[in-house]
């Protein structure tokens, strides 16, 4: 699923970190959307995700987490994004659990 999501937003293109930003997030969710493998999942057993749901972050979610704080860093280096610590910011967005 990594995998997928990576090159899912390898062909986001965009002038500057806020749209990048936005256009990575659209094509995460396209591709996640587009999931045969996830859609089948949620069809045979559904109760297999909800540990990634609730209680803990997989590598995907992790993959998209480093994602976007590479991309605010890179904002924030180049004025486009507010200063300050990009790393709480992701996290409740792929996991319902706080950053620790």
């Amino acid at each position: 699923m990594a995998d997928a999501l990576a090159a899912a937003v390898a062909g986001v293109r965009a002038q500057n970190a806020p749209g990048r930003i936005a256009g990575e997030l659209v094509a995460t969710v396209a591709a996640l959307r587009e999931s045969e493998l996830l859609w089948r999942i949620l069809e045979l057993d559904p109760e297999l995700l909800l540990p990634y749901l609730l209680a803990r972050r997989g590598r995907s979610q992790q993959a998209i987490v480093d994602r976007l704080v590479d991309e605010i860093e890179a904002g924030q280096a180049a004025g486009e994004i507010r200063a300050g610590d990009p790393r709480p910011w992701p996290a409740p967005w792929c996991s319902p659990r706080t950053a620790s």
